[in-house]
């Protein structure tokens, strides 16, 4: 059962989440305007995708760092998971609407295990995932 608090948390850490689209959207121009002529189109993917998981930690981290304490861990990898779905949602929408892909294109796309460009990977779920523990984590100890 969740408490005022870690209510709080959950409802503030929702809210942060609508940012984290934002350092998405930042990362896309980063890759398309200083990654591929820096490094090549073969590593600009990956380059890429390791930049968009420091941003996105890093914003995570300064937005949760301020919000309501949750009262232990557990609660925060609930909002990992939470983060996890509104990505793949969204994600989801974005397949099928301004790309226009079928539900099976979707599906494939949603389930491939490393997808660097234009789409989320693995690392990028990982992060989204565990970014929320690590900042509760921190702030449980201070």
């Amino acid at each position: 059962m969740l408490d005022i608090r870690d209510k709080r948390f959950l409802g503030q850490g929702m809210f942060a989440w609508l940012f984290l689209p934002l350092v998405a959207l930042f990362n896309m121009f980063l890759h398309d305007g200083v990654i591929v002529p820096l490094v090549g189109p073969d590593a600009a993917g990956l380059v890429s995708s390791v930049v968009l998981v420091a941003m996105l930690f890093g914003t995570a981290y300064f937005l949760l760092i301020g919000v309501e304490r949750p009262t232990n861990c557990k609660v925060s990898f609930l909002l990992g998971i939470i983060w996890v779905a509104f990505a793949i949602f969204f994600q989801a929408l974005y397949l099928l609407f301004a790309v226009g892909g079928s539900l099976g294109d979707i599906w494939y796309a949603l389930m491939r295990p490393a997808i660097f460009q234009g789409n989320i990977s693995l690392m990028v779920l990982a992060m989204l995932f565990l970014a929320p523990a690590v900042c509760a984590s921190r702030m449980l100890r201070d």
